[in-house]
């Protein structure tokens, strides 16, 4: 019963909505950046280093906007790394075509994806009573594995179905990555 109980709260049906969504897009650049950078003429060589730069840089989202979100509000820095992640995606992943380019994004992608990640459990603690935080986190991630499991082989069907072109897979990744942000 406690798993179900939050679910009569909309405050957390929407906040677990927003988790959905925010990985659903989430792991599309993580998945498909190599096989794009290639694509675009990147070596294959430098290419292979783009996810480790993402997750490099996601240590820099993972703790500074943790640190802002003490002092401006952990829903207030959410929406604003959402957007910015979002942003990235078609701002500046979708027309990337270089390789200076395709590493910005990779970096920028690591800080705002790792601030998304972070910032989750600490949304999550912010709406639940006390001795449910552990719960409802646990269940919200529940759900949001089923977005982390299932966006990526979209994606990939996206790509298949356009001959091999990632502009579609591009939009899927960043337009899920905003809806319902709170």
């Amino acid at each position: 019963m406690a798993l179900i109980r939050p679910f009569n709260e909309l405050t957390f049906v929407l906040l677990t909505a927003s988790i959905f969504f925010f990985f659903w897009g989430m792991f599309v650049p993580v998945t498909f950046i190599v096989e794009h950078a290639r694509t675009h003429g990147m070596s294959s060589h430098l290419a292979n280093y783009l996810v480790p730069i993402l997750n490099g840089a996601s240590i820099f989202g993972r703790t500074i906007p943790n640190v802002m979100a003490d002092k401006a509000g952990h829903f207030n820095v959410m929406i604003v790394m959402s957007a910015f992640t979002t942003a990235l995606i078609l701002g500046l992943w979708l027309p990337a075509t270089g390789n200076a380019a395709i590493i910005t994004f990779a970096a920028l992608f690591g800080v705002g994806s790792g601030a998304g990640i972070s910032l989750t459990p600490a949304l999550c603690a912010k709406i639940s009573p006390l001795s449910e935080i552990g719960t409802r986190t646990g269940t919200a991630y529940s759900i949001a594995a089923f977005a982390a499991l299932t966006g990526s082989p979209i994606g990939g069907k996206i790509v298949t179905d356009e001959e091999g072109s990632f502009k579609y897979t591009i939009v899927f990744g960043g337009v899920w990555m905003k809806i319902l942000k709170i």
